[in-house]
């Protein structure tokens, strides 16, 4: 497998949680969802253009920082009526993305992701409802030299990466969704409630 080929399928398994994230949390009518096979289970995938496009924006980002081995961590944040409340956080603790002749991380990822959408309802199946306000945005964590790097392409001048701050977050704790441990990736995977949430 090729290096592109690597990050690609790490890619394919974030694009496929965050969408199934925003279908199980109900951020939008399940009405622009449609129900697809992938890696053996049912998923969910959002047919709506303009957040299909920011998606696909924030995906190639990753993939970039990842080809570098310079993405930490992903993070899907949810905001109920502008008050952050929810924190889905992708945390890359190991990524070699090397060529190699084995093929054996896309199948260890289909086992992964095969898991992962099953508990993901389950982890989550007892948070309360989202108001109608809620939204969401995605967070990249890299260095600041590959952000600079990125953000200075030129084809990136009409979707532009601009730097956050620390999030101030009150959580009554975390809890893990899933755990990815292979030869070529290691991350966990786990969501924090904030205990201010109404």
């Amino acid at each position: 497998m090729t290096t592109v080929e690597i990050t690609d399928i790490l890619c394919d398994f974030l694009e496929v949680s965050i969408h199934n994230i925003l279908y199980t949390r109900k951020l939008y009518p399940e009405a622009i969802f449609t129900p697809r096979k992938k890696y053996g289970v049912t998923v969910y995938q959002s047919e709506h253009p303009i957040l299909n496009e920011y998606i696909t924006q924030v995906l190639k980002a990753a993939q970039a920082h990842a080809q570098n081995n310079q993405l930490k961590q992903i993070i899907l944040c949810i905001r109920s009526d502008k008050v952050l409340v929810e924190k889905y956080i992708f945390d890359v603790i190991q990524f070699e993305n090397k060529s190699t002749e084995s093929d054996s991380l896309f199948g260890q990822l289909e086992q992964t992701l095969r898991h992962f959408c099953l508990k993901l309802s389950n982890s989550i199946h007892g948070l309360k409802p989202l108001s109608s306000q809620s939204e969401f945005d995605i967070i990249l964590h890299t260095t600041e030299f590959s952000a600079v790097a990125f953000n200075e392409e030129q084809e990136q001048k009409e979707f532009p990466w601009l730097p956050v701050n620390q999030i101030e977050f009150n959580t009554l704790g975390i809890v893990p969704i899933h755990s990815i441990d292979t030869d070529k990736l290691v991350m966990q995977i786990y969501f924090e409630e904030c205990d201010d949430k109404s």
